[in-house]
Order: structure tokens, then C-alpha cells, then sequence
């Protein structure tokens, strides 16, 4: 009887996370994929979609800031007009002295 390894050892194998899909890993099949139409498509497809992922989320932050800000600037106006009601002085007289010009706005999503 032929002598044999004591245990049987796999060849590694690597995974493209744009392909998802397995090939030898080793310089000449990792060249090879790599250089394939189809695994550049899938790059530049998942580099396109966390480009557009990312715009769309500087948006929204944007958005947000915005709508905080105009939130804040109502409510500073809405506390000076209480504490002028009360006869109260608040101590900054800096602070806004315009009545609130708050209006429901109908464009947020939620």
C-alpha cells in the first residue's frame, strides 16, 4: 500500500465580497477574477451605490440641521415672547426679540 498523507488538506480558496462567489487563492486566479468584466461591474456598482448612499445622506443631514435650526430659533422666540407676557427679564437682551413666525411645514417625510 502506497503511504499517503495522514490528513486530507484543501486547497485555500478566497471570496470576492463584490462577486460573492469563491476561486483559488493564489496570484494567477486572483489576477484573473480580478480582471474579469464581471467582477470590475460589480466593483464600480458597489462604488456607485456607496457614492449615491453617501449623497443622499449628506442630504439629509442637511435637512435635519436646517429643520433643528429654524425648531431652536422658534422656540427661543416663543420662550422671550413667554417671559414678556410674564413680565419676566431674561437677562439676555441679545436673544431674539421677533415674535415667532413659526408655520407647520408640509414637506418633511417621516
Amino acid at each position: 500500500m502506497p503511504c499517503r498523507s495522514e490528513f486530507w488538506k484543501s486547497q485555500p480558496r478566497k471570496f470576492c465580497d463584490f462577486c460573492k462567489c469563491w476561486f483559488g487563492d493564489n496570484k494567477a486566479s486572483i489576477d484573473f477574477h480580478e480582471r474579469g468584466k464581471n467582477h470590475q461591474e460589480n466593483v464600480k456598482r458597489k462604488l456607485d451605490e456607496i457614492r449615491r448612499r453617501g449623497t443622499e445622506q449628506a442630504k439629509q443631514k442637511a435637512t435635519r440641521e436646517q429643520d433643528f435650526a429654524f425648531m431652536e430659533k422658534a422656540a427661543e422666540a416663543a420662550y422671550q415672547k413667554d417671559l414678556e407676557r410674564l413680565g419676566i427679564s431674561s437677562g439676555n437682551e441679545n436673544i431674539a426679540k421677533e415674535p415667532c413666525k413659526y408655520q407647520a411645514r408640509n414637506d418633511i417625510e417621516d
